[in-house]
């Protein structure tokens, strides 16, 4: 191979390398290749574009500062509508991101500081607020309200059932079979070790918390009493579960047990 044949084959070689990207330098302009993806380059801050398959409707924008993300990163749906749009400081999430519907409507919005997010909304399909849910540290908090698309707020939410079951004289103790009056999806009934801390969270790491064993939807608690003992006192009883608009709510009852082995 002559030496002029190898020039020409390093030159195919970068042609088709480069023409993986569309890129568009500030100094220099556009050079043409992959129609999917266009970058805007200078040094380490570039705004990066992609778009749908075979179209030529943007599919995200992107823009990066020092090879972080930085400012207002936003998705499209197929039909050319925002999708969402999150704001970034220094590669993470901090401010208001929003997420909406293909016909445009708002569906969602969630509220960072740091990477962290402190809060999320959620919308009707007629703009009224659907839901509004706090978190701490990355969970969700216990403070959830929700509203009916008439903008009321939802007061209506299954209730806990408690049925005695009286083992004391053959098993030494008694059992509680827990239930929601209405089924719902991730139930899980506890009750906490100490009332006196407040409950913030109803995650299953929390060590405050004893959770009951669960068989579907109804939890089983077995409270043992010990022969020549008798038992008066309110147990404070819990449950979450995902509501009908899919979020997480916590319910408690106070049930006062009365039983003795004697």
């Amino acid at each position: 191979m002559t030496n002029n044949n190898k020039i020409f084959l390093l030159i195919g070689v970068a042609l088709v390398i480069t023409s993986i990207k569309l890129y568009f330098d500030f100094n220099e302009g556009f050079s043409f290749g992959n129609p999917e993806v266009a970058v805007a380059n200078t040094s380490n801050d570039k705004v990066k574009v992609t778009y749908h398959k075979g179209t030529k409707i943007k599919k995200s924008v992107i823009r990066y500062v020092n090879g972080k993300r930085d400012g207002i990163a936003k998705t499209f749906h197929k039909n050319g509508k925002l999708h969402m749009a999150i704001t970034y400081v220094n590669g993470e999430k901090h401010g208001v991101a929003k997420q909406f519907a293909k016909d445009g409507t708002l569906y969602k919005e969630a509220f960072y500081e740091n990477g962290y997010v402190t809060k999320r909304k959620f919308y009707h399909d007629n703009g009224q607020v659907k839901a509004i849910e706090t978190y701490k540290n990355g969970d969700v908090t216990t403070d959830l309200k929700e509203y009916l698309s008439t903008g009321k707020e939802k007061t209506k939410y299954p209730k806990i059932q408690v049925k005695l079951n009286d083992d004391v004289k053959s098993y030494g103790k008694v059992v509680l079979e827990l239930t929601l009056d209405l089924r719902r999806k991730k139930t899980k009934f506890f009750i906490r070790k100490d009332e006196t801390l407040p409950l913030e969270t109803a995650e299953d790491w929390d060590q405050n918390l004893v959770f009951v064993k669960m068989y579907e939807n109804r939890g089983v608690l077995e409270i043992p009493i010990p022969k020549g003992h008798y038992i008066d006192k309110v147990i404070p009883i819990y449950v979450k579960y995902s509501t009908i608009y899919g979020r997480q709510r916590v319910d408690k009852i106070d049930y006062r047990l009365k039983a003795k082995n004697m």
